[in-house]
């Protein structure tokens, strides 16, 4: 829209705003970055051939915001001198032909397009209705040159490059072009695709409201009906701070570790809360493992001694370690790791088996204040049932059926109270209640 505006009024103030968006694009998602300034680049050639003058400005906004960026690309070209996308491994997040008649396992409408068997980046249907309409717009090409040529500019590069190793056109960016060998999903490139779409889509409802005001109304409202993935399922991020962050916040600490290490949730829980404590981690997350976080990952199940001489090798000097009796902080000296932390609050909520009938709920809590007690939360709190002490520091109810007010799907978690009134939350989960 940016580069359309500058195109009907080419001025600084417009190739500013372009400059703008074109920067927050790469700012905010490396595959936008990738693949929003391919289509760009060839939407301005298409431009440049048919005529357009006046891109001096342009080009000085887009130079600066490509300026600004550059700090920000930097450390993904060391990386890339490490890690790079293996071909099977892009390959197998390529798109076929036949994954665009593939639906999203939320789409409540198009159930009979599902397959499990389709990874879930790769399921593009976009729904019968937004394809009738696109292809509506293609007869009004001579009404809507511009509309209709852009859209079917960006649908034609957002599908062929969703093929990824599939098809020639991300194959020779793969091979050729600094940047796409890091590229783990070429599906993605579908966004592109829908947004060609829209283009397409607005130019059919615009005829269409020319003619039938009340049926242009009515196909967003179709869309909704279409594309409905209701209720849409929201990850709940915890919203206290456990005490060993709260202890770790008022360290000197040069870089810490947690374990365990790598598991499913691991690092995405630690990734999270480094935001409590704002200290270095050795723990990440990413569609790309570095070496060396491999090796200590290989390193903290096979030979706890090797775990420790890396970490210290490395220059980190803390390790937490999140145990089923709590949560334990040392100091890694050359003598070996020493205790430190005490008077920590912490449990642990066992995962709940399949909900059938009767259920079972279990936590462990411990607390150098003693534990005051602990609840059962449902719907993010809004149904709370007491839990019940039975021995060693654990808590349990048994629920007969679903409780009311709480939907087959839902999430739950534990909430305990310590001996100073403190309440904690410990882990939540996903349930479905057959």
């Amino acid at each position: 829209v940016a580069l359309l505006a500058y195109v009907d009024r080419p001025s600084w103030r417009t190739a500013g705003w372009f400059g703008i968006v074109f920067l927050m694009n790469g700012l905010t998602n490396v595959h936008w970055f990738l693949f929003g300034s391919f289509a760009i680049g060839v939407t301005a050639l298409l431009f440049v051939v048919s005529g357009v003058r006046r891109w001096r400005a342009l080009i000085v906004a887009t130079c600066v915001a490509g300026a600004l960026l550059v700090p920000f690309l930097i450390p993904y070209a060391r990386v890339a001198k490490t890690m790079s996308r293996g071909w099977s491994e892009t390959k197998s997040y390529s798109a076929t032909w036949s994954d665009w008649l593939v639906s999203s396992s939320a789409n409540r409408l198009y159930v009979s397009l599902r397959d499990p068997n389709v990874n879930p980046e790769r399921r593009l249907f976009p729904g019968f209705l937004a394809i009738v309409c696109a292809l509506a717009a293609l007869p009004l090409a001579r009404r809507y040159p511009r509309g209709v040529t852009l859209g079917v500019l960006w649908t034609a590069i957002g599908v062929l490059g969703s093929l990824g190793l599939n098809f020639a056109f991300h194959q020779f960016l793969f091979d050729a072009v600094p940047g796409f060998r890091g590229v783990r999903a070429p599906a993605r490139w579908a966004e592109i695709a829908y947004v060609g779409m829209a283009m397409l889509i607005a130019v059919t409802i615009d005829f269409v409201a020319q003619r039938r005001r009340w049926l242009a109304a009515a196909l967003p409202l179709l869309f909704l009906v279409e594309l409905d993935a209701a209720p849409i399922r929201w990850y709940r991020a915890p919203v206290e701070t456990p005490d060993v962050y709260r202890w770790l916040a008022t360290q000197n600490v040069r870089a810490l570790a947690e374990l365990p290490m790598n598991t499913f949730e691991s690092e995405y829980f630690y990734t999270f809360h480094a935001t409590d404590h704002h200290k270095n981690i050795v723990n990440g997350v990413s569609g790309a493992v570095p070496p060396e976080f491999a090796k200590l990952s290989a390193l903290s199940t096979s030979s706890r001694d090797e775990f420790l001489r890396e970490l210290r090798r490395i220059g980190c000097d803390v390790l937490i370690e999140h145990k089923p009796d709590g949560d334990h902080a040392f100091r890694l000296t050359s003598g070996g790791p020493v205790p430190v932390a005490p008077g920590l609050t912490t449990g642990f909520f066992d995962r709940p088996p399949g909900l059938r009938g009767k259920s079972f709920f279990s936590a462990y809590a411990v607390s150098p204040y003693g534990i005051g007690g602990a609840s059962l939360l449902f719907e993010d709190g809004k149904v709370r049932i007491p839990m019940f002490p039975i021995r060693d520091h654990r808590f349990a109810v048994e629920l007969p059926h679903r409780p009311e007010g709480v939907p087959v799907e839902t999430d739950v978690q534990v909430e305990v109270v310590d001996g100073r009134g403190a309440r904690h939350r410990l882990q939540y989960y996903w349930l479905t209640w057959e």
